[in-house]
């Protein structure tokens, strides 16, 4: 089968470009034939192991014009007749819409699926129309419904699943000496909220040092904060996943005030590292507080300094919820799952064309 993964803006530390990287791998290990449709302005190098045929167009949806817009409709209508690729997997939805006008000006017999990562709003006319929708989480797929009117027939659940790829890494610093939190640092990622809930701690308790990992639009505002309250912090450049960070840390810190569904989570606990995550989003749906980790109200930065505290003094407690995380991720995010389940739903729709 012949599938064109359509994802813009391929990042290192984005959870969307993961999975769209993850799916390339995995399809191809599926026997499929995969293309990669993407922008100038992704990291190629996240891919180019895997030697697939790729069209760069200009598709970034932060840089829309209608001029184009009409060049990359006319760039994939080619691409795709040209590799006779037969399903577009959108992951954003500006490449869903692009896809559907190519059927639609073409008449091009080619299926559409979109993986919903995010939580949206408005566009609702032009939003979520293609052939199948993915939900990442039960919270993606009740918005779907409640807020887009998408039928509950036209959407699948599909958990976002990960696989342990841990290299020996070498690190700088003590293991179990710090605490760790990585992601984009954007307001929706909630790493302020992590600052402030140091700066409470930090006469209480004797506290370790922080370990901050990405890059983003609050870089400057968190180093600022941290200076101003002399927290102890360590900030990293961005990495796809730091796997040896992760595995040398105390626990994990998932502050977000946004989170479809929490990647940074699944990739903790494949670890086996517990996690402290705010009560947004798809989160409770890999988190059972006070079992598999521990949950805080969003912005709540006592309450999760409260909690940190706890895990901090108490080591014991931390190693039981990331025994428990575990076993859950490994039971129901497992990038195994996730890939047989793409490729059953891409095989269904060619079947039924």
């Amino acid at each position: 089968m012949n599938i064109a993964i359509f994802i813009p803006n391929i990042k290192p530390i984005c959870g969307r470009s993961k999975i769209g990287v993850s799916l390339i791998k995995g399809l191809i290990e599926k026997g499929n034939n995969v293309f990669l449709i993407t922008n100038p302005e992704s990291d190629l190098s996240l891919i180019s192991y895997y030697k697939i045929k790729s069209l760069i167009i200009p598709c970034n949806p932060y840089r829309k014009s209608f001029y184009k817009f009409l060049q990359c409709i006319f760039l994939i209508k080619k691409f795709v007749k040209e590799n006779q690729i037969v399903i577009i997997n959108a992951h954003h939805r500006y490449s869903e819409v692009i896809s559907f006008f190519v059927r639609l000006i073409f008449r091009i017999d080619i299926k559409i699926v979109t993986t919903v990562h995010s939580f949206t709003k408005d566009l609702k006319l032009v939003s979520y129309n293609a052939d199948k929708l993915i939900a990442v989480s039960n919270f993606i797929k009740d918005h779907l419904i409640g807020y887009y009117s998408k039928k509950n027939s036209n959407i699948e659940l599909i958990y976002n699943g990960v696989k342990k790829e841990y290299d020996n890494g070498e690190l700088n610093y003590e293991k179990g000496k710090y605490i760790l939190g990585f992601g984009r640092l954007e307001s929706e990622k909630g790493f302020d909220i992590l600052i402030q809930a140091l700066e409470y701690l930090c006469n209480k308790i004797t506290l370790p040092k922080l370990v901050l990992i990405g890059e983003g639009s609050e870089g400057q505002k968190l180093h600022l904060l941290t200076a101003q309250n002399n927290i102890r912090v360590e900030f990293l450049k961005s990495k796809s996943t730091p796997w040896a960070e992760i595995k040398n840390s105390m626990f994990v810190i998932v502050p977000s005030r946004e989170e479809s569904l929490g990647l940074v989570i699944l990739e903790a606990g494949i670890m086996g590292k517990a996690v402290i995550a705010s009560n947004v989003g798809g989160i409770q749906e890999i988190i059972d507080d006070c079992k598999s980790g521990l949950i805080f109200e969003n912005g709540n930065y006592i309450q999760l300094a409260e909690l940190m505290s706890k895990l901090i003094i108490n080591p014991t407690l931390a190693d039981q919820l990331g025994v428990e995380l575990k076993q859950k991720v490994v039971q129901k995010f497992s990038y195994n799952r996730m890939i047989e389940n793409y490729n059953s739903i891409f095989n269904k729709l060619i079947v039924e064309n």
